[in-house]
């Protein structure tokens, strides 16, 4: 039978177990470290930037001084400041508020040896959230923008692995109202394959965002299933995006080499989609031939969307009206 004093001894016991067991890993020789496992692809982006070794356990890089870029591991949260600055006269910020100006006041990094993919660092000079090889944060597929307060897709996201079909579309409309957009898609042959291109724009996240995306997408002529493949990274190329709705400016992002384009904003107010003007632009320098491709069927398949060419950049314009 359990009774209290039983409990109390027995968390006890297991409290100083684990205190001891955690003691005991910085002490450890460097012969008595795991050893080294095969170098992980741009994990010297991590180790320039922010000093990490490929190796060691989450106790010792949680050590102060053992990286020489970075003050600490962990965000540096002091909680007797922010008690007293919650409480300071006048304050209007609210304690969740504070909290996060603590955490984003310096550069920190969340990092677990054996799962590289988990790993993300908050990097103070780009203010940006971001993962390991062009993966984002927690292999997700997208990094986040504390400057700009919005969240972006990388090259390498998860995403790659599964190409397009309409039940991407499907699902996006029947998910209890977390997504709300519009589409429009353009398809084309080029090449000996063919080219799917689809732009949207709406709310994201239970109407919390607004963003919008454009993609680039391929599937051989021969096959008869209507499933795309994603862009190879071999052919990624300059994208720049723009939505706007009215006097609002969500974002205004600058070229970037990518296959598939895509941003949202967590803002008040959102908007809804037919309000919303999404402005976009590629750089087909090093494929020519797919650039005019894409604006002649652009052209002839949705004529209310603005499209031009000025030698080998195309650029849309998918208007809104007025709310």
């Amino acid at each position: 039978m359990f009774t209290k004093k039983r409990i109390l001894s027995t968390l006890i016991s297991f409290a100083l177990v684990l205190i001891l067991a955690v003691s005991a890993i910085p002490m450890a020789t460097a012969a008595e470290q795991p050893t080294a496992r095969a170098p992980i692809e741009n994990w010297d982006d991590f180790s320039r930037d922010f000093g990490f070794p490929q190796r060691d356990s989450v106790f010792y890089w949680n050590r102060r001084g053992t990286r020489p870029h970075m003050p600490s591991n962990w965000p540096d949260v002091n909680l007797w400041r922010l008690r007293n600055d919650w409480r300071a006269p006048g304050n209007e910020r609210s304690l969740g508020g504070l909290l996060v100006d603590q955490i984003f006041a310096d550069s920190f990094a969340i990092v677990l040896s054996n799962h590289p993919r988990l790993a993300f660092v908050y990097d103070i000079e780009r203010r940006e959230v971001r993962g390991i090889n062009d993966e984002g944060v927690f292999h997700l597929g997208f990094n986040f923008s504390a400057e700009h307060n919005f969240l972006f897709a990388t090259r390498n996201s998860w995403k790659r692995l599964f190409g397009y079909n309409d039940f991407y579309d499907w699902l996006s409309h029947n998910t209890f109202d977390a997504f709300y957009l519009d589409s429009r898609r353009v398809i084309f042959e080029y090449d000996g394959l063919e080219i799917m291109v689809q732009l949207w724009k709406g709310t994201y996240a239970f109407h919390m965002a607004t963003g919008s995306e454009v993609g680039f997408y391929y599937r051989p002529l021969t096959r008869r299933l209507e499933h795309w493949d994603v862009f190879p990274l071999s052919r990624a190329f300059p994208m720049s995006m723009r939505l706007t709705a009215g006097d609002i400016e969500y974002f205004d992002l600058p070229p970037i080499e990518t296959w598939w384009i895509v941003m949202s904003q967590l803002s008040e107010p959102t908007m809804p989609a037919r309000y919303q003007t999404l402005e976009w632009t590629g750089d087909f320098t090093n494929e020519p031939g797919l650039g005019e491709a894409f604006y002649l069927a652009l052209q002839a398949q949705h004529p209310d969307i603005s499209v031009t060419r000025n030698g080998n950049s195309v650029s849309l314009v998918w208007a809104g009206g007025n709310a």
